[in-house]
């Protein structure tokens, strides 16, 4: 089974040291606390009440040890969920500065798995991922949850790419530059995570990952799948809510939430052409012949990739037209 990517691993950080590098390296983020949960200058209060979403880390703020104590796991859920969007809709590199500064992914998608579900022993299949994957404790001694998520191409970049032939200047920017973003987001969800107290890796920024002929030791598609945010397509992307034109990324965690239930009984479930033979549009938009009704090859897609695409936009790459123009591009299919 399908599809390969990256991951990275975080690092312990002193909660002092956490704010000052999420105010160097995320551009004044915004994350989800609730004023009671600060010691912080009285004058800002007033704002903190009104939205208590949003906190603007260029005012003196100290972070209370306990000031997680009186939630539910629930609660931690959501403001762990609204601190990655907050991240993302208010990033200054979520933007292609080449392109006019052209808004690269919308409001990601989150999901949670348990680090011991079966299924990442499944991935160890050679006919899933391959005996190299690791399942989450090889990440992380103690791991509890791996925390998943999709980040959705916005319409702007999906529709520079719709035409027939070479992937659009966008789409390749938005390849090379919405995986340094993506990069970027892995961290500061890591961050997030050792900020309240626990441990954390993101696998695909993590110096033990590596990729071998084409199949990664982390992928975060499986991943994503087993965080119930999506099944597999004939075109071996994953299907969300939010379609298959995106970028996904995860970190393992000692954090203890509740995972998500998968909503879905089958790998293919949201594939019109995998359940009930309908569709097939991913396979009539692939420029390289990649795609037939067997599936993916993968080393034709690579070979097309490096060989036709590559040396045009060097040091750019991308072509994705399987997953532009057809019904699952943004949305499951009905």
């Amino acid at each position: 089974m399908y599809e390969k990517m990256s991951f990275i691993a975080g690092r312990r950080i002193h909660v002092f040291r956490l704010l000052y590098h999420i105010f160097v390296q995320y551009q004044w983020v915004s994350i989800p606390l609730h004023p009671s949960h600060f010691q912080t200058n009285p004058a800002i209060i007033p704002a903190l009440q009104k939205n208590p979403a949003v906190l603007l880390w260029n005012e003196s703020v100290h972070i209370s040890d306990d000031w997680r104590l009186d939630m539910d796991t629930s609660e931690i859920r959501r403001r762990i969920q609204s601190g990655l969007c907050a991240f993302v809709e208010s990033s200054s590199k979520n933007a292609l500065m080449a392109h006019d500064g052209m808004r690269i992914y919308d409001t990601p998608l989150m999901g949670i798995a348990s680090a011991n579900d079966p299924l990442f022993l499944e991935f160890r299949r050679p006919d899933v991922v391959g005996p190299d994957h690791l399942p989450p404790q090889e990440w992380l001694p103690g791991a509890k949850i791996v925390i998943s998520y999709f980040l959705p191409f916005t319409k702007q970049i999906r529709d520079s790419n719709r035409k027939p032939g070479f992937p659009s200047e966008e789409w390749v920017s938005a390849w090379l530059d919405g995986e340094a973003f993506n990069n970027t987001a892995r961290a500061f969800l890591a961050d997030l995570m050792i900020g309240l107290g626990a441990d954390a890796v993101a696998p695909c920024i993590d110096p033990r990952f590596h990729i071998t002929a084409l199949v990664s030791n982390w992928s975060e598609r499986h991943v994503a799948y087993a965080a119930g945010l999506g099944t597999f397509g004939l075109h071996r992307a994953l299907i969300t809510a939010k379609g298959t034109a995106g970028r996904f990324g995860s970190v393992v965690t000692s954090l203890e939430l509740t995972p998500d239930c998968r909503s879905y009984t089958r790998y293919d479930e949201y594939c019109p052409y995998l359940t009930k033979g309908t569709c097939a549009a991913c396979m009539r938009r692939c420029p390289a012949l990649a795609i037939t009704e067997a599936g993916k090859d993968h080393l034709a897609c690579s070979d097309y990739l490096d060989n036709v695409v590559f040396p045009v936009f060097a040091p750019r790459h991308g072509c994705a037209k399987c997953n532009i123009g057809v019904p699952c591009e943004y949305a499951i299919p009905v």
